[in-house]
């Protein structure tokens, strides 16, 4: 995945130093309204970990001296991905975060990719940035081609401009395809696919248009 996109540059990311006091980087994250900032080493180049706003609090609560380093209470020092992770290695490392710092390849700190950022990158990732038609496919596993075949039928009447496999919780022999279709694609296409799919015995789970995803 193209993080270049997506990412705040080391340049534009609010950092402290390992050498930091907690009340330094309290008051930094006050005064920019952030609940956490990364934290690089003296050199300013390796990252070191994360330190959390809520997490000086805490330790304000318990009497805790605001004078020591941050890296007292740092975090997510194992949580970073690097410029040429993969999508899959990118959605597991994010999940439970405000952001993931990225790394170049000499481990030096290049910037960071925000939740919201990565969500935006797949929202274009998966077409919902346009309006169109999306279809649920029913997929079985074990007829080779079946996807291919749906596939051709639809790619004679429009576009397709994004597709996401699903696989299914309640059977093994079954996957779910998602088929975003071109923007150009009216209802009267979508009733010619609808009639090719049956023909060949291809199942239309459920049909919707993305103008309908986000409420």
């Amino acid at each position: 995945m193209d993080l270049n996109h997506y990412c705040i540059k080391k340049s534009d990311v609010l950092f402290v130093n390992e050498d930091t006091t907690l009340k330094e980087a309290s008051d930094l994250m006050e005064k920019h309204h952030f609940r956490c900032i990364p934290i690089l080493d003296k050199s300013g180049t390796l990252f070191r970990g994360t330190i959390y706003r809520q997490h000086i609090y805490q330790h304000l609560l318990t009497n805790g001296s605001l004078d020591l380093p941050v890296t007292y209470l740092l975090k997510n020092a194992t949580k970073y991905i690097f410029t040429d992770s993969s999508f899959y290695q990118i959605i597991f490392a994010i999940r439970d975060l405000p952001y993931i710092s990225i790394l170049d390849k000499d481990h030096t700190f290049a910037g960071i990719l925000t939740h919201r950022a990565f969500e935006k990158a797949l929202y274009r990732a998966w077409g919902l940035n346009q309006e169109s038609y999306v279809l649920t496919l029913s997929i079985p596993q074990n007829k080779k081609g079946f996807l291919a075949k749906a596939t051709r039928i639809i790619g004679r009447y429009c576009s397709i401009t994004a597709m996401i496999s699903l696989a299914s919780e309640t059977s093994k022999s079954t996957n779910y395809v998602t088929v975003n279709l071109d923007k150009d694609c009216n209802e009267n296409t979508l009733h010619k696919i609808y009639n090719g799919l049956e023909r060949h015995n291809i199942e239309v789970v459920a049909t919707t248009h993305t103008r309908d995803i986000f409420l």
